[in-house]
């Protein structure tokens, strides 16, 4: 196997695109990673070598990473699936990948993509910070945050670090674009809940910028430190349902009226949604385990740490939003 600069895995997935997007116009050597099953399409267009491999099969892995030198993992799975199978993909997956990189005559850094949710939902007008103990609330952040402890277990051989985004959005994003379509369309936006909530965001972009920061000037892992190696990236400013509903609104010239949804309400959904999911190929948002995220509180974090550590900087919160809206437009979505 030639050397590569870079190996990436979710490149066809919403994240994995943009990172797909800034390595390459970097001028990065980058190896991606897909699945035999993977469309390509949508990867097609960036100059980057293409290879088959399976989290569940370690010797794939190794065959796979040989020669890199950093690898960013941003495959995961998120919805409609069991707990056993996010487990399977979200820590497994990932510990086969930290000892694929074990093998290695020279072991690569490891960037793993974690979330928001391995850490749980945050108190008003508290942005959760890297020293607090988790307290996740549903199945997919009690999977990250297992994947986190498994590889906190390998630190000692393997350097890794740890990014905990927020809510994502970006171009590429088709659930934000539910809500910038609502807004458009009937100048709604529905509020899970009655109770005042607050939630943090990051642009795809921005992401990608924090993990190349991470990557050049972050610190790893440590079994004797919790926290040492991990970091939130989100803008600095948390808002409100109501501020980030104006916010999309201004994107596409609508004043939108939110509308406060009971908790109750949320998981009818949920239940309707799992119902139908488990007799048709559809995968909605909004599942059990999703609905035990929405109605738990607010979504805050504190990226201080990140910009302390590191040469990150950040566009504006307004800029990415109005880009997103940009963006779905040129694609005919919006």
């Amino acid at each position: 196997m030639p050397s590569a600069d870079v190996f990436l895995t979710g490149g066809t997935g919403f994240i994995g695109k943009h990172f797909l997007k800034q390595l390459t116009g970097l001028g990065r050597d980058v190896r991606c990673m897909v699945r035999k099953t993977s469309r390509i399409d949508g990867i097609s267009k960036f100059k980057c070598e293409i290879v088959n491999a399976d989290l569940n099969n370690i010797d794939s892995l190794t065959w796979a990473i040989a020669n890199c030198k950093t690898v960013f993992h941003v495959a995961g799975k998120a919805r409609n699936v069991t707990r056993g199978g996010l487990l399977q993909t979200n820590c497994e997956g990932t510990r086969n990948l930290a000892i694929a990189c074990l093998r290695q005559p020279n072991p690569p850094t490891m960037i793993f993509l974690s979330s928001l949710a391995a850490a749980g939902p945050s108190q008003l007008n508290q942005p959760r910070v890297e020293s607090d103990p988790c307290e996740p609330v549903s199945e997919y952040g009690h999977s990250k945050l297992a994947a986190e402890s498994s590889l906190r277990d390998l630190s000692d051989d393997l350097a890794i670090s740890v990014i905990r985004p927020p809510i994502v959005f970006g171009e590429e994003d088709t659930v934000t674009l539910d809500l910038f379509s609502a807004i458009k369309k009937f100048g709604l936006y529905v509020r899970p809940g009655y109770s005042e909530k607050q939630y943090s965001l990051i642009h795809a972009d921005d992401l990608v910028q924090s993990a190349l920061a991470i990557e050049s000037n972050g610190r790893r892992l440590a079994k004797d430190n919790l926290a040492r190696g991990i970091y939130y990236s989100a803008f600095p400013k948390e808002l409100s349902a109501e501020e980030l509903a104006e916010s999309i609104g201004e994107t596409v010239s609508r004043r939108p009226l939110t509308i406060p949804v009971p908790n109750f309400g949320v998981k009818v959904v949920a239940a309707l949604n799992e119902a139908i999911s488990a007799v048709t190929p559809w995968k909605p948002f909004v599942n059990w385990d999703k609905a035990r995220e929405v109605t738990a509180g607010s979504w805050t974090c504190s990226a201080s740490k990140l910009l302390q550590q590191t040469e990150v900087k950040f566009e504006s919160l307004e800029s990415r939003l109005a880009q997103t809206a940009e963006g779905y437009r040129r694609k005919g979505w919006l």
